[in-house]
């Protein structure tokens, strides 16, 4: 039979069986061990201990208190001075796109396009009410991003898109404060404002996410649910230090601590520490994460396995198709594909996704899938004396022709620059464009 050890309050307390270690009605944050094991782990990250660990329920709203009677949120109302930081150039600038109308405008006016049928003329109104709405549309958005009166901004956008445009493009974002209501006790306001965090987070103002959570703060005893909208904000903002501090508190008072291991592993690969991101994925996983197996995917499983089926290549390098690289004649480099497909002359056809590349070598009806992955890329260097493309990493090789025209320069440009943003260095090829 075997027996279990617990630490409390810095004893160690047993020997007990499983059925009497029950009984303890452990958290997952409690040091245990047993026969086996080198050192002292936490209950949770026990598999055999995971149907035997205390479940707490999840945190109430705010301070413990049971949500009553809310009233409606409440209002942010703007401060009229302007930030520092200029948030208008989010995307594309709305100036550029107002001169672009412009230059269309007049180029329409002088043409000699001629629009004489009733047809003719209901396509040509169809469009541009269209575009209308379109550019009302991203106003709308601007707007709200900016602080300012979203719904009024549309309107006006779709009367006169250039105008709105010109204007709302040299507009800079409004501080806002928030207004309580003084019939309201503190954790009814401390509610109402958690509702408006929640809308914040959902249209991507992290900003203004934080700034309403401090507020909560100030209003009641901060609470792991609190804690955990910061965290999640600052991450989305890119305060990975702050970030992690908050998340790491979680751990150890056992709330979100799952979802925080999973948020610990993404800071983690934001600083190049896949290891230490693999491990806190694969905790996250074992507690019953069912997101950690997605990430674990791109980053771990298929690790050094390179041949692969359709569907592993999607789990491994991700579903979502950036842009086409190209097709070139196969040299030489990977010898699993040599043995097994025995081609001539086959051709590799290069496809850039979000977590990597498909190297595709095929020759006729024949094709094998060769999933690569950002991080186990080592370099690819151009060689401009034969017109050579070669891709290294770790235990592989893939080579082949590689013509440098102008179209083919500015897609490996995208592919430089998009391993850079991955990974955060630059790749020997990159230099044939300084």
């Amino acid at each position: 039979m075997k027996y279990y050890y617990y630490a409390q309050e810095g004893n160690r307390l047993g020997p007990l069986t499983l059925d009497e270690l029950k009984k303890k009605r452990l958290k997952q944050n409690v040091l245990v061990w047993t026969e086996g094991m080198e050192t002292w782990k936490p209950a949770g990250e026990v598999i055999e201990l995971a149907d035997i660990i205390f479940q707490e329920p999840p945190p109430l709203p705010v301070d413990g208190l049971v949500d009553q009677e809310v009233s409606r949120p409440k209002k942010v109302i703007l401060n009229p001075e302007s930030e520092n930081t200029d948030s208008r150039h989010e995307g594309n600038d709305p100036r550029s796109v107002a001169f672009l109308l412009i230059i269309l405008m007049i180029t329409l006016y002088f043409s000699d396009l001629n629009i004489d049928s009733g047809k003719e003329r209901a396509v040509f109104a169809s469009v541009f009410i269209v575009i209308r709405i379109g550019i009302a549309r991203w106003v709308f958005q601007i707007a709200n991003r900016l602080n300012r009166n979203s719904l009024g901004w549309g309107i006006f956008s779709f009367i006169t898109p250039i105008v709105a445009l010109l204007i709302i493009g040299n507009l800079k974002k409004l501080i806002f404060e928030v207004k309580l209501d003084e019939n309201l006790s503190k954790n009814q306001n401390a509610l109402n404002l958690l509702e408006q965090v929640n809308k914040f987070y959902k249209v991507g103002r992290y900003s203004e996410c934080l700034i309403l959570l401090e507020k909560v703060s100030d209003l009641v005893i901060e609470n792991t649910q609190v804690k955990y909208l910061r965290a999640s904000a600052q991450f989305k903002l890119k305060m990975y230090e702050e970030a992690r501090v908050d998340f790491e508190s979680l751990i150890e008072n056992s709330a979100f601590g799952s979802d925080s291991l999973l948020y610990l592993g993404r800071i983690s690969i934001a600083k190049g520490l896949r290891e230490e991101a693999v491990s806190n994925w694969t905790i996250a996983k074992e507690r019953g994460n069912k997101n950690a197996q997605y990430f674990l995917d791109l980053n771990h499983e298929f690790t050094g396995r390179y041949l692969l089926d359709s569907t592993e290549l999607k789990r491994k390098i991700g579903e979502q198709l950036l842009f086409f690289l190209g097709s070139w004649p196969y040299i030489d480099g990977i010898l699993a594909i040599e043995e097994s497909s025995q081609l001539h002359s086959p051709r590799t056809i290069l496809s850039v996704y979000e977590n990597g590349l498909d190297v595709q070598i095929s020759r006729d009806n024949t094709a094998s899938h060769i999933g690569i992955a950002f991080y186990e890329i080592n370099d690819i260097v151009y060689n401009s004396a034969n017109d050579t493309m070669e891709i290294t990493g770790q235990n592989f090789t893939i080579k082949f022709s590689y013509n440098l025209e102008n179209e083919s320069k500015v897609r490996l440009k995208k592919l430089c620059s998009t391993f850079e943003h991955k990974e955060g260095k630059p790749l020997s090829c990159s230099n044939i464009f300084e």
